[in-house]
Formats: C-alpha cells, structure tokens, sequence
C-alpha cells in the first residue's frame, strides 16, 4: 500500500480518519462517596423498579459524571476541544465489580470497565491525586 504526502496510507474515497483528544476538561463540582456501597445506595434512591443504573469504574475509581446540556456556548467548547462536566461523583473501589448490590433496593446498578479510554484513564489518575490525597 502507498502511503501519501503526510505518512498516512490513503482511504479509498480520500476520507483521512483522525483521533484528536479533548484538551482540556474542567469539573466544575464534585461528590466523593466514603464507599461505592454508599454511592450506589445513593443513586438507587426512588427507583420503583428494576431499573438499571449505570456507574464506570477505572483504576480504582467508582465514578459517574453529569454533563450540560448541549446549547450553542456548550457546542462550541466542544470544537475547541474543551469539555465541560457540571459535577462528579466518585467512590474510591480497589477492585473492579460488574455489580453493586443494594439491599431494598430493586434497582440494579452495574458498573462498566472503562480501563483503556484515554480520557477516563486520566479522569482516575486525577481523582486519585488531586481530589483524594490533593
């Protein structure tokens, strides 16, 4: 295969592909849980059913985030590579589980191994640097 004028091989339709990371994301508030038993109990607070709720876990980080709704000023953050939470919970969770009981709860929280994303690799990293021993 040949390769084109910057090193990449071409697409069959010129299409070039690129992963370009955010720069920068900003928090602007956060909830540590003193246990991730505490944090799903929290989270499963009024389900009436056996709804699924979903946490991420990464590198020892019990987590799930809230974002702003998506308006123009949000929308252009994006573009420039600037992502914005509202607010984040976490629990510090040693080992990975796929599932957090909750006893009196029917709601089932499950939790995701996100080990390997770029973004929340270094979300876990922070959290354990800067908001847990910062």
């Amino acid at each position: 295969m040949t390769q084109n004028d910057t090193g990449e091989p071409p697409l069959q339709n010129g299409t070039k592909i690129a992963v370009e990371p955010y720069r920068k994301l900003v928090i602007r508030t956060y909830l540590k849980y003193d246990s991730p038993e505490k944090m799903a109990k929290e989270f499963a607070k009024g389900a009436t059913g056996p709804i699924p709720i979903v946490l991420r876990w990464d590198d020892g980080v019990l987590f799930y985030f809230w974002s702003y709704p998506v308006t123009d000023f949000v929308s252009q953050k994006l573009v420039e590579g600037i992502l914005i939470w509202d607010h984040l919970d976490f629990a510090l969770m040693k080992e990975f589980k796929d599932k957090i009981d909750v006893e009196g709860s029917p709601a089932q929280v499950v939790v995701r191994d996100v080990r390997g994303h770029p973004l929340f690799d270094q979300l876990a990293r922070f959290v354990k640097e800067q908001l847990v021993n910062g």
